[in-house]
């Protein structure tokens, strides 16, 4: 099953010129693990034997991300 906590928070800072944004994101922040698929191998074990390997893909664990924004 498919489960995702994200967390963030954004500050903006009015400026003489403009206004300056700032914002932090944790996205997965319980680094839950998420299947994106499967990926596939095959090898011929002989003349009419072939073995496939299935090996599960993830997507990205616990990911952060800072931002910094301006408007004038």
């Amino acid at each position: 099953m498919y489960q995702r906590v994200d967390l963030g928070a954004t500050r903006a800072i009015q400026t003489g010129h403009g206004r300056l944004n700032i914002w932090a994101d944790i996205f997965n922040l319980l680094d839950h693990r998420n299947e994106r698929g499967y990926e596939y191998s095959f090898a011929l074990t002989s003349a009419t034997n072939i073995r496939v390997t299935p090996r599960r893909q993830d997507f990205l664990g616990i990911l952060p991300s800072l931002g910094l924004g301006c408007e004038f």
